[in-house]
Formats: structure tokens, C-alpha cells, sequence
């Protein structure tokens, strides 16, 4: 019995989306998408119904049935486990007969048989749910009825003339034959079940059925088997099988050839092991030194005439390159001779670009190329230097990178003939400070030369007019200078040449020669080592420091010998009044300490250092001699050190790389400093099946449902140890399920491209269960509420049991699907029953429909009369022992008590209740009722009585009495003490004898008497125990804060202070106390300042004003700018500043001043000419409205929506520190129909505005 609900042609793609109940199976001809939900027996419309009808009405009718008749039969179809089998004697039909029982019964009957499904197995055609029942009526008839199992050997022999082994029975053939045979019999043939077992193998059940009506009865099942010879071709361009392993070959690395037994191994866990044969066409074991190739491997499916249970047939072939990358400096040379096949220039990018597309090697490479000096540099007098890297971005013949230098040709010479060069100026000075009192010798003149200039740099030539003559006193030289730079000597620094005349004369002679103190002159050289000599200062040491010397000093030039190593060059000459004759040229060396950071961006030194490791090869660590080797190449011999750090903490391999220029005080003609670290991230790629356990754990986080192939790569991507692999995922068609077990399974290939940590591909296996089952604990499912309405329908005056709760459940949901458990409870009055429910699917029992566990609770008991519980009444009575019960509030107690709730008691008051005012004392009488229908019935009366409270809180603020209260305190004397009995008195009078006591505490100070401070406490009388006339309870106290006020005058007698050292308050106040010794005892302030005088007015206990005249030449600003807060200002201008400053203190109109911030708040206001001193003023920052009331505020306002002054005081409910026309104004913007649209605007110290929005509901 094949049930394909709908067949559909497979049209390729890797996913078919399957709803619940539904299930792919790959046949030998199509793919069919089947219903595996379980079959429902009680629907007329499934063959089981119709065949489970045949068996009930093909039986003997001359004889009752027999449950193990049946059951053996049930056996015979394979549905032993599937279905349950209960037959029921439901009454006899004979009537007016006159035969004792036993006879009746063996006459005439009727038989209820009961088929149930029971939901468990594991093949989905065999699942059956639901319960069906037939009415099988038998009569003790005399008549011959055959077992038709009697004539299964000729039934058989029919069967094997018609069958044959490669097609199955046709099931309108073979009835026709059995109808030849049996003609009378009536022998029905029913097809119960046709499958493939095993691939092309196949099972087919038959039924012969016969009604008992023609000899024969009862019924037959017999089985046929038969082989198919289908495959599935892998040969079809469209197969998915071949675009399956197409995917499968794109899973591997084109860097490297492709191992037999690895692909073997995965199309063997796709496929089944030995399905699909894996063969190479052209075997690669004599290549395995090439760096390149094509594989062509063969796919061939199994299936032939000798094994018709492959399942693959037909063959392909696949073929792949394959290109194993040479290291890009393997080929350093070629590079090398296109970046210098010109010397004689600088090679620009674009340029040297060109003419490596042009080359055949390297065209189609994509090898990109960046230059890692800044510019280029110079290398020697004539000779630039420019660094490149060159490295291969592409999948192609070359991967890595290379450095290589360009050396090409320039011209830095200096013309000696060129007059505005600093050689030929140089020269100049030179031959301007020779001895002019004696001809020049040329070989002294030309070691001067070279010791300046470098040797062999300038050719001196000298010709005497009479040189050989020593009686000659004066004569005249010719001196040329000559640069021997040229074409063939180009490292020269120097070309052109230049002459001059040196004319001399001995009269002079006498004179000492300046060579006497070269020592001294170099000694205070020698001075100032790190810095260039100022040459006046220079002179001016020379000349104090040797006597006579009138020294006169020229600077040649100052050349960099090396990195921070400068030598100045200088000629020392001497004037006529000099001691000393002739001329010096000496030279300065100093230092300067000058340095490149390599942690300035500009300088690119890091991004260029991190491009070269960046380029080094990731699949192995970096020799620390190799990188610092490419270092000192571009940025000189041990001018950079680097040292590396291994890291193996992690999976992947690290090593921290430092570069630290080797600049210091003591190195200073090095010239970097600074460091900075880079990581080089390295590792031999590992095989993916390394991290097998990582990736099924993924897979594993899906464990109750399919993957989404998006959702799992990104679930990749998230993973700390798989993400940024290079991992991607394919799925592979063709999962299976067994729905019965609600297993499902995917293929999934993973994929690493191994550029991260791995490489090579994965073929793993997801398998997931669907989740069918029905949670009866949750209150929405049917399953519960009809589970709850079978317990609410339990007789309540009984208990129940789990046999027959179970009976009910079984028949309703299956044999063997939920059980029920039953705890007996009678520690209560009421007698309980808690019934669970507990679905019984697991992992152990995966065919079961039902899981989740809930309990009901059955209460059941005879009832008890009310007055049972009458003490439980009354306390809920006494709840209220001082006030009166509300008919509802007392119903709704007694609904949340736990004893009394849901037991069907009501409440109603009898009128005509009581009180007794005097006692306070009040009484109600309640009717209590039971409907019988829970645990209570019957009636109860209770009285409640309570009492109620007529006193005054006298600490209740919102009393008259503690207005009253407040307000006498007010109006006592605050210039002396008060006592008890006095307030006391006050008391009485207004609120009689004896209600409210009053009690005074001084706090007064013991050494002051004119001040003090008093607690007046004030205490109701009323007491609970006593039947008294006090009317007033609580307690509240006050403080009464009195002095004895005195006349400042009498400690201030003299008020004229004469001169002060200024005009401030503490000065005055100061020289008061001085002037006036007593006036240390007073408290006062001093007001009105001017120049000359001040008002003094007495503060606390002291009364009075005195005027005070002084004189004093320092006006201080403390006495002119008296209140420092300026308040909110529209800016911090000096201009808002002086005007808000004159505005609180007009006094200060006479002075002068400036203004210094010292925040963007705070002033300092100092005095300028005759004013001293400062003030320091503060502005206040303005509050944002919209910090107070949020903006587009909704507020359901029930006044008129229109008037201003209501919705002024409705926000200053919502927001009290919020005054209207204080800080604040009002604003109508828009009127709708349902809602008025108000602005709130801030004035003085608030800015801004906000929205309300005022509605009416």
C-alpha cells in the first residue's frame, strides 16, 4: 500500500521545502514526496479502515469471533504493534425462547470488535491512531462454513503461475484467476501493501477475504516478493548526484592536487560506501613534482545486470586545474633587471607598473606594487635610492612579496665657478685670510683643501712670480682652484674652477705668527661641544682670553658629516693692531640631537614596516635576522632594532614583532626613536577535520530542527574559533528522514579556503528531530481543556480511579500515550484528589504523540454544615474590628480566604443595627449561606461589632487644632523665655481642662542669657483603656526662638576711625573692634561704604545703626561690589558683566576695574588705579525648559482647555518649581476639536520651550 499523496519531478536545486507530516523519498524513477503523518483508522476514506471492515465482515457469521483469531490475522498484515484488537459480547438475539441462559447465548449474538491504533511505529505505514469499532452479528445457524485458509495451496499455485520475480502482482489479473478457480466463493482480493524494502527490492501484501455467505469465510494474507532493476543515473548533465560532487571537487584547493582516497572517503558518506566509483583518468603520482596540472577523475556508479542493488548507474568525468604558486623572489632577478633597466633616472609607479604589463612573464600576475620611501633618497653624491615592494595578490603562478632597490644617477656638484655658490663663496674667504705678509706654499694650501673639501675633490695650483728668490720682500701668486668632477670620475663632488691673486709683503713681519696660540684658539673652540658657535660670541671669548690677539673670525660653511654630527668650518685672521700675524683655518665639531619618530603617522615608517609583514608568508614564523636584514636595507645598519616575541597560547600562532629605533643620548647619530609592535599571525594550514568536533557542535545547536544554510554560516561567523576561517558551508540534497522516529537528516559540505587556519573540506551529517508532539500542559492545547472539562465532570460526592480515568483518556488519545497517576489526600476536612496527567513521549519513546505533565485537583466529600467553620467566620469578622463592614468587601474577604473561597457562601446583612455612641460602640448582624454545592451548607448568624473613632489627630496638619496650635506659637514673644503653665493657660482656654498637655524643654545656653531656643511639645490626653471625655490624641512640638535684643550704640562709642589701610568691610569692621574693644561682643553688618564712611547696623540680639567716618588712600572693590550673583545673563560679554554688576551694586558706578574669567561662570573683578583689591562674581546657567517638562507632553486636563490661568496651576501641580509669569509663560498654539495644543515658554532663569498637548477624555 504505497500512500504518494502528490509525486512531483524533481527539477534540480539542493532544497525542497517539505512541510510537517511530509517526507522526501528518492525512488528509482522520481522523487515522491509521501504523507508520513500517522493514519487515522476511523477515517472511511484510508485503506486500513476499508480492510480492517473486510476483516470484521469476512468471518464465520455461524459462530462468535475470537480476539486471538483477529489478533493472529493483525499479525500476518505486520500490524501486530500497530493496532490493539478488543471484542465486546454486547447482548444475545434471541427472543421468546424459552432456554436457560447458557443455550441463549449460544444461538444468536452480537459482538462490538474495536480496532484502536496505537501511534508507535516505527514505519509510517504502519502507524496507525483513532479507534474504529464494527458490529459483527453471528447465528448458530446448521450450515458448512469453511476456514478459507483451508485452500491457501491453491491460492499459492495460483499466484506463482501468474507472478513473475522482476514485476509485482496485478491485483485485477489475479482476482479474475482466483474467480475462475472459486467462482462461487466470492473470495475478495485486497492489495494491503507494496514497497520497496531495499533498493529494488520490493514487498507485496495481499488479502483473500471471503464472507462465510458461499462456503467459505475468514481471511488469508499472503506475501509476494519481486525484484526491480531501476538506477539513477549520475550521467544526466541535470542529476543532482553529478552536480552534488561537482560541488564536492569545488570544495578543494586549487593550489594542490586532489587525494583519491580523501574524495573516495566523501562520496562513500553521501552516496553509501561503494556506490559510486572514484577513479583518475591520467594518475598523478608521476606529476607530484610539477607546480601545475589537470586532473580528470571519473565518477562511476555501480549498478549493473550483476548488481541491481546499487543504486547508481551511468559514469562522468570532472577535470580541474590545479596550480601549486612559486615563491614571487624565486624570480627577484627578472624583477629586478625591469625596475633597473634604467640608471640613469628615478622610476615613477605608474611607469614601473607599465613595464610590468608589458613583460610576459608577469602580465597576467596581478602582482601589485608600492614604493616604501617617502622620496627618493640620497645614496651617495651622485646616486639615488627608491625601495619597492612587489607582491602577488592574485591566484596565479607567484604568491608572497619582494623588496628591491632602484640606484639610478643624479648631479648634486657644486660649480666652483658659479659666484653665488657656497663653495665659490667659501674659496672667497679662504683666500682672503692668507697671511698676506708671505707667499703661499701650494702644498700647505692644498692639505687646507682637502682636510675642508675631501681629498682628491679640488685640484690648488699656486704660481710664484719669483719664488726662488729669498732676497725678495713682496711679490705676487696666482692661485687656481679646480672641481674634479667628470663624466668619467662622477662620485667627484665638485666642477668648474676658479682663480685668485695673492699679493704679499714682509714689512709687517716683525709680528708674531698666529700659529703661537692655534692651541689656545682650539682650546676655547673646544668649549662648546653640542652646539654651532655664534661667531661674535666666539670672537669676543678668543679676544678676552688671549691678550692682543684682535681676532677676527669668518665662517666658511657647516657640513653634516653624519646624522647629527655637524663641523663648522672657520678662518681666523688678526687686524693691524694684532700682536699676531697670518691666518687660521680650523673646523668645529658639535653635535645636535636631532630624530625621527617612528610613531609619527607623517613619516609612514610604521604603515610601510606593516605592509612588508603583512606580505611575509602566513604559513610559517619570520626569522628575526630576515626582517631586521629588509630593515636595515631600507633604513640603515643598526638604526633599527627589532626583536620578536613567539606566542603559542592560542590555536594560531603569533609573534609579536618590536621595532625600536636605537637614537639615545649616548647613540645621538642614530636617527630614530621611539617603538611600536606588530603582530604576524602564522600557521601551517591544519586539515578542517582537526576542528570535526567544533563544527558538529554547531550543528548540534540545531538539534530539534533543519538548518537554514544562511543561519548556519552565520552561526559560523559567530563562533570564536571558526570564524574568519574562511569557512563556508554547502548542503547537499537528498536527506532522509524516519518520520516515525521524527529523525531528519541533512549533508552539509564545509569548505576552508585555507587563507585562516584551515583548509579542505568536511562532509558531515545533521541529524535533528521535528518535533511533532502535542505539550498537554499547555493551557491553549485542546488536549488540556478537554482533559480539564473530564475532570470537572466527575460526580463530586465520590472519588474516582485511575483505572477508570485511564479507560476514558485511552480511548480517546491511544493506547499507551498518557498516564494517569492519582495522590489520595485527606489531611484536610475536604477530602482530595490530585489527578496528573503526564504525556509519556522521551528520548526513549520518540513515537509517542504527547508530552509535558499537569495536575487537576478532584475535591470531593458529603457536605458539612456551616457552622463547622463558624470560627473562620467570625475571623474574618474581626478584621474590622474598628470599622463598619461593606457588604461587598466582606464577600470579596471571604473569596480570597483560602479555607472559603469557591464554596458557594454568601453574605447578606440583616438591617437594624445598633450602636451605643457614648462607648463609641457600633454592631451589625450578618446572614451567612452555603448552596450545599461544594463542601458547606446550611446557614449561620454572626454579629460584628466595632468601634469607631471620634478624636482629633492634633498632629494632623490638615486639623484646625494644629493650625491653632502653630499659630499661638507664632504669636509668642520671641524676647524671652516662655513656661508651661503660661502656654498651658492658652491651651485650656481655647480647648478645656485636661484635653491636651504642654511640656517645655529649654535649650537655652547657661553662659548666654539674652538668647535661647525652647521645644514645646504639645500632647492629646484621649486613651484607648479609658472611658473618658478626651477628645484629641497624637503629639506634635514646636520651637520657641527668643533673645533679648540690645542698642548697638552702647558697644560702639567712637565712630571716628581715622586712616584705615582700606575702604573693604573687614577693614571697617576691623578697626571698629580696635577703636571699640566692647564691640567684640556685638554682632553687626556693614552697609553703605563710600570713600569715607559706612553705615554700621546691628544683626541677632543688637538694634540700632551708627555712622563711622574714616580717611584712606586704597579704595577696595569689596566695599563697592557687595552682591557677587549676577543672575542669568543674555551673554558673558564684559559688556552684560559691568552692566549687571551696575545694576546690583549702583555704588559701583565710581570705580574702575577689569575683568578676568577663570571659568565659563566665574569673574574675577579686580580694581585698577586708586581701587585695590577683587571680587569674584558668578553668573547663573540657564535651565532648559524641556529639562523640566518633556516635550509634546499629553495631559488629560477635565477644566476648560482654553483658560490660561487653570492650565498655569495644573502645571505648576505637575511641576511646583515651575511659577507662571515667574519663569515661565503660556502660549495657545493650536485648537483642535478634542484637544488644545499649549506652549510652555521659559523666562528669566528657564530658556526654551515644550509642547503640551491637553485633552479630555
Amino acid at each position: 500500500m504505497k500512500r504518494a499523496l502528490k509525486i512531483l519531478t524533481w527539477t534540480g536545486g539542493l532544497g525542497v521545502g517539505i512541510s510537517a507530516g511530509l517526507t522526501v523519498v528518492s525512488c528509482s524513477k522520481k522523487i515522491v514526496i509521501i504523507d508520513t503523518s500517522p493514519i487515522r483508522i476511523d477515517d472511511q476514506k484510508t485503506e486500513v479502515y476499508k480492510i480492517l471492515k473486510t476483516i470484521t465482515e469476512s468471518n464465520d457469521k455461524t459462530k462468535p469471533l475470537k480476539e486471538s483469531e483477529l489478533n493472529d490475522l493483525i499479525k500476518s498484515l505486520g500490524w501486530s504493534n500497530s493496532l490493539k484488537v478488543k471484542i465486546v459480547d454486547k447482548k444475545n438475539l434471541v427472543n421468546n425462547l424459552k432456554v436457560n441462559e447458557k443455550e441463549v447465548s449460544e444461538l444468536h449474538g452480537l459482538q462490538n470488535i474495536t480496532f484502536s491504533g496505537l501511534n508507535n511505529s516505527s514505519d509510517y505505514t504502519k502507524n496507525f491512531i483513532g479507534t474504529v469499532s464494527f458490529e459483527f452479528e453471528w447465528k448458530n445457524e446448521k450450515k458448512i462454513i469453511k476456514p478459507i485458509i483451508n485452500i491457501k495451496n491453491e491460492i499459492v499455485k495460483i499466484i506463482k503461475e501468474t507472478e513473475g520475480k522482476s514485476v509485482s502482482l496485478n491485483i485485477v489479473d489475479l482476482q479474475k484467476e482466483i474467480d475462475k478457480k472459486f467462482p462461487d466463493e466470492k473470495i475478495k482480493l485486497t492489495e494491503v501493501i507494496n514497497e520497496e524494502k531495499t533498493w529494488n527490492n520490493f514487498e507485496q501484501l495481499i488479502m483473500f477475504s471471503a464472507d462465510g455467505n458461499n462456503g467459505y469465510a475468514g481471511s488469508l494474507v499472503l506475501k509476494h516478493e519481486y525484484i526491480e532493476n531501476n538506477s539513477i543515473d549520475i550521467s544526466d548533465i541535470n542529476s543532482p548526484v553529478r552536480k552534488n560532487l561537482s560541488l564536492v571537487l569545488g570544495t578543494y584547493s586549487s593550489k594542490k592536487i586532489i587525494e583519491k582516497d580523501s574524495l573516495k572517503s566523501i562520496v562513500d558518506k553521501i552516496y553509501g560506501v561503494d556506490e559510486i566509483e572514484v577513479n583518475f583518468v591520467d594518475e598523478v603520482n608521476s606529476t607530484r613534482q610539477l607546480t601545475s596540472g589537470i586532473q580528470t577523475i571519473e565518477f562511476k556508479g555501480l549498478h549493473d545486470d550483476k548488481s541491481i542493488s546499487k543504486k547508481y548507474s551511468g559514469k562522468f568525468t570532472i577535470s580541474r586545474k590545479w596550480n601549486k604558486p612559486l615563491k614571487l623572489e624565486s624570480v627577484s632577478d627578472k624583477l629586478n633587471a625591469i625596475l633597473n633597466a634604467d640608471l640613469k633616472h628615478k622610476v615613477g609607479l605608474k611607469e614601473l607598473n607599465n613595464k610590468l604589463m608589458k613583460d610576459p612573464e608577469f602580465k597576467d600576475e596581478n602582482i601589485e606594487i608600492k614604493e616604501l620611501t617617502n622620496s627618493s633618497s640620497l645614496r651617495s653624491m651622485s646616486n639615488g635610492e627608491q625601495i619597492f615592494m612587489f607582491s602577488s595578490k592574485g591566484n596565479k603562478k607567484y604568491e608572497g612579496s619582494v623588496i628591491l632597490k632602484h640606484i639610478y644617477e643624479i648631479d648634486t656638484t657644486s660649480d666652483l665657478a658659479d659666484e653665488n655658490s657656497q663653495i665659490s663663496k667659501s674659496l672667497d674667504i679662504i683666500v682672503g685670510s692668507l697671511d698676506k705678509t708671505k707667499s703661499v706654499d701650494q702644498n700647505y694650501l692644498a692639505n687646507m683643501i682637502d682636510k675642508i673639501y675631501g681629498k682628491q675633490q679640488i685640484k690648488v695650483e699656486v704660481s710664484n712670480d719669483d719664488i726662488n728668490n729669498l732676497n725678495v720682500k713682496a711679490g705676487k701668486q696666482k692661485i687656481v682652484f679646480t672641481g674634479l668632477h667628470n663624466m668619467n670620475d662622477l662620485n667627484k663632488k665638485f666642477k668648474g674652477s676658479k682663480s685668485f691673486q695673492h699679493i704679499w709683503n714682509k714689512k709687517n713681519s716683525s709680528k708674531k705668527s698666529i700659529d703661537e696660540i692655534k692651541i689656545d684658539i682650539e682650546k676655547e673652540l673646544k668649549n662648546q661641544q653640542n652646539r654651532i658657535w655664534n661667531i661674535a660670541d666666539l670672537e669676543n671669548n678668543i679676544n678676552e682670553a688671549i691678550e692682543g690677539a684682535n681676532i677676527k673670525i669668518e665662517e666658511i660653511y657647516v657640513k653634516e658629516e653624519s646624522w647629527n654630527t655637524f663641523k663648522q668650518i672657520l678662518v681666523f685672521t688678526t687686524d693691524e693692531q694684532s700682536i699676531y700675524s697670518g691666518s687660521l683655518i680650523l673646523q668645529h665639531e658639535y653635535h645636535e640631537n636631532n630624530q625621527i619618530s617612528l610613531n609619527d603617522s607623517n613619516n609612514n615608517i610604521e604603515k610601510n614596516i606593516a605592509l612588508i609583514l603583512e606580505n611575509q608568508d602566513d604559513s610559517k614564523s619570520v626569522k628575526q635576522e630576515h626582517i631586521q636584514q629588509i630593515i636595515d636595507n631600507i633604513y640603515g645598519l643598526d638604526e633599527i632594532q627589532v626583536t620578536i616575541e613567539n606566542d603559542h597560547s592560542d590555536s594560531l600562532e603569533k609573534q609579536k614583532i618590536t621595532f625600536t629605533g636605537l637614537h639615545n643620548q649616548v647613540n645621538y647619530s642614530k636617527k630614530y626613536t621611539g617603538s611600536f609592535s606588530l603582530i604576524h599571525n602564522w600557521k601551517t594550514n591544519r586539515l578542517l577535520n582537526d576542528v570535526k568536533d567544533k563544527l558538529v557542535a554547531v550543528l548540534d545547536l540545531n538539534k530539534n530542527q533543519k538548518w537554514n544554510i544562511n543561519d548556519l554560516n552565520n552561526e559560523i561567523a559567530k563562533n570564536d574559533a571558526l570564524k574568519n576561517q574562511g569557512i563556508v558551508v554547502e548542503e547537499i540534497a537528498g536527506a532522509t528522514n524516519n518520520d516515525s522516529l521524527n529523525l531528519n537528516e541533512q549533508i552539509f559540505v564545509f569548505n576552508a579556503d585555507g587563507k585562516g587556519k584551515y583548509r579542505g573540506a568536511l562532509v558531515l551529517k545533521h541529524q535533528y528531530i521535528v518535533d511533532r508532539t502535542i505539550n498537554i500542559a499547555d493551557k491553549n492545547k485542546e488536549v488540556y481543556k478537554a482533559l480539564f472539562s473530564l475532570i470537572n465532570s466527575f460526580d463530586k460526592t465520590k472519588e474516582v480511579s485511575v483505572q477508570e480515568i485511564s479507560d476514558l483518556v485511552n480511548n480517546i488519545y491511544g493506547l499507551g500515550e498518557i498516564q494517569v497517576t492519582i495522590e489520595d489526600d485527606h489531611s484536610d476536612s475536604l477530602e482530595k484528589q490530585k489527578i496528573t496527567f503526564t504525556g509519556l513521549h522521551s528520548a526513549n519513546n520518540p513515537s509517542k504523540k504527547y508530552t509535558g505533565s499537569f495536575s487537576l485537583i478532584h475535591n470531593w466529600k458529603t457536605n458539612r454544615p456551616l457552622n463547622d467553620i463558624k470560627d473562620k467566620l467570625i475571623t474574618i469578622l474581626d478584621l474590622n474590628k474598628n470599622q463598619k463592614w461593606n457588604i461587598n468587601d466582606l464577600n470579596n474577604e471571604i473569596d480570597k480566604n483560602d479555607a472559603l473561597k469557591n464554596q458557594g457562601i454568601v453574605v447578606e446583612e440583616i438591617s437594624g443595627t445598633t450602636n451605643n455612641d457614648a462607648l463609641n460602640l457600633n454592631e451589625q448582624i450578618f446572614v451567612f449561606k452555603a448552596d450545599g454545592k461544594k463542601n458547606y451548607s446550611g446557614t449561620v448568624i454572626l454579629k460584628h461589632q466595632y468601634f469607631f473613632d471620634k478624636t482629633i489627630d492634633i498632629s494632623d496638619s490638615t486639623k484646625g487644632v494644629y493650625k491653632t496650635l502653630s499659630s499661638l506659637m507664632t504669636s509668642l514673644d520671641k524676647t524671652k523665655e516662655v513656661s508651661a503653665q503660661e502656654i498651658s493657660n492658652l491651651v485650656n482656654n481655647i480647648y478645656g481642662n485636661g484635653q491636651i498637655k504642654v511640656e517645655v524643654s529649654n535649650a537655652s545656653n547657661i553662659f548666654v542669657t539674652t538668647s535661647g531656643k525652647q521645644k514645646v511639645t504639645f500632647t492629646g490626653l484621649y486613651n484607648n483603656d479609658n472611658n473618658s471625655n478626651q477628645k484629641y490624641r497624637g503629639e506634635i512640638s514646636f520651637f520657641h526662638n527668643w533673645v533679648t535684643l540690645k542698642n548697638l550704640s552702647d558697644y560702639i562709642n567712637i565712630n571716628d576711625l581715622g586712616e584705615i589701610d582700606n575702604n573693604s568691610p573687614d577693614a571697617i569692621k576691623n578697626e571698629i573692634i580696635v577703636k571699640n574693644l566692647e564691640a567684640r561682643f556685638s554682632t553687626f553688618e556693614v552697609l553703605d561704604i563710600t570713600s569715607n564712611s559706612a553705615l554700621i547696623k546691628g544683626t541677632g540680639a543688637f538694634t540700632g545703626a551708627i555712622n563711622v567716618y574714616f580717611s584712606t588712600k586704597k579704595l577696595n572693590m569689596l566695599a563697592y561690589i557687595r552682591d557677587t550673583d549676577l543672575g542669568i545673563l543674555p551673554n558673558t560679554s564684559n559688556e552684560s558683566i559691568i552692566n549687571a554688576i551696575l545694576k546690583q551694586n549702583p555704588q559701583a558706578k565710581e570705580t574702575s576695574f577689569v575683568i578676568k574669567p577663570t571659568s565659563d561662570h566665574t569673574f574675577i573683578i579686580s580694581g585698577t588705579g586708586r581701587f585695590s583689591g577683587f571680587v569674584v562674581v558668578e553668573t547663573q546657567k540657564p535651565k532648559k525648559i524641556t529639562d523640566v517638562v518633556k516635550n509634546i507632553t499629553k495631559i488629560n486636563f477635565r477644566a476648560d482647555l482654553k483658560n490660561e490661568l487653570l492650565i498655569a496651576n495644573k502645571i505648576h501641580q505637575l511641576y511646583p518649581e515651575l511659577v507662571y509669569n515667574v519663569n515661565f509663560i503660556l502660549h495657545r498654539a493650536l485648537t483642535y476639536d478634542r484637544f488644545v495644543e499649549w506652549d510652555v515658554i521659559g523666562i528669566n532663569d528657564y530658556v526654551g520651550s515644550a509642547s503640551l498637548l491637553l485633552f479630555q477624555k
